[in-house]
């Protein structure tokens, strides 16, 4: 289980491992958008983390 300070360093590091966009963001389309694997993987990772440290 985290602490609250290991939660805050693993989300810190997870924001330095996040690449950041260098290019701009082509412009939005009626089509529906799919996220990664990885990031959707994170996603939950970080939803089950905040979920545990509140119990």
């Amino acid at each position: 289980m985290l602490t609250r300070q290991g939660l805050t360093a693993w989300t810190r590091t997870l924001a330095e491992l996040t690449p950041t966009p260098t290019a701009p963001t082509p412009a939005a389309t009626d089509a529906p958008t799919t996220l990664p694997a990885t990031l959707t993987r994170e996603l939950v990772n970080i939803l089950a983390a905040l979920t545990l440290v509140s119990t």
